[in-house]
């Protein structure tokens, strides 16, 4: 038996961002994804994001210490963004490299029926959240969100609750773990 834990929001065709970024790094190298975000940043009407700005002389964080630096700062990067601005790039850089979401994500991730047939199996299937937002960085109010959605879609698939949850990013803050513990779940990897 295996456990597995599903991002349900890869059922309605959404590819989460820390896999689009894999998928664009398996196309583009980390420079010209750079080069793309910093044009994208410098942009008139998105100057409130030039902050983000991605350096290539330095690490912006000791995080990510396997990768290359200007593959570390990218992903960082699309890690700490708001949410918004990451999609919104994220969406352009997949429409200028000729990817499409939607098909990507049925090739790439399990459907309804794959996930109800491993749980008749004798698999556990278990929560990784519906966008596979950090739970770091999130607000109370967002992760709440996220967690229920989630949750919602996997007791209608499913016919239960999970009570396990694989934190995205491997990240989570106190204030996630209060959220989860007050939403039902039990552990957490």
């Amino acid at each position: 038996k295996a456990t597995f834990f599903i991002i349900t929001a890869t059922l309605s065709g959404y590819i989460p961002v820390a896999h689009k970024n894999h998928i664009l790094l398996s196309r583009l190298s980390a420079d010209e994804l750079i080069d793309a975000f910093n044009d994208f940043a410098a942009l008139p009407e998105n100057a409130e994001y030039r902050k983000f700005k991605i350096p290539k002389d330095r690490r912006i964080t000791q995080k990510r210490r396997y990768d290359d630096t200007l593959t570390a700062n990218f992903k960082e990067t699309m890690t700490i963004l708001p949410h918004g601005v990451k999609e919104e790039f994220l969406r352009q850089a997949f429409e200028n490299s000729g990817l499409g979401e939607r098909e990507l994500c049925r090739e790439l991730f399990m459907n309804e029926d794959e996930i109800r047939e491993l749980s008749q199996n004798g698999h556990f299937v278990e929560n990784h959240t519906h966008r596979h937002f950090s739970l770091e960085n999130e607000s109370v109010e967002g992760i709440k969100e996220e967690l229920k959605t989630s949750q919602d879609i996997l007791k209608e698939l499913l016919g239960y609750r999970p009570g396990v949850i694989s934190y995205p990013f491997g990240r989570i803050s106190q204030s996630a773990l209060a959220v989860l513990e007050e939403q039902g779940f039990t552990h957490g990897v």
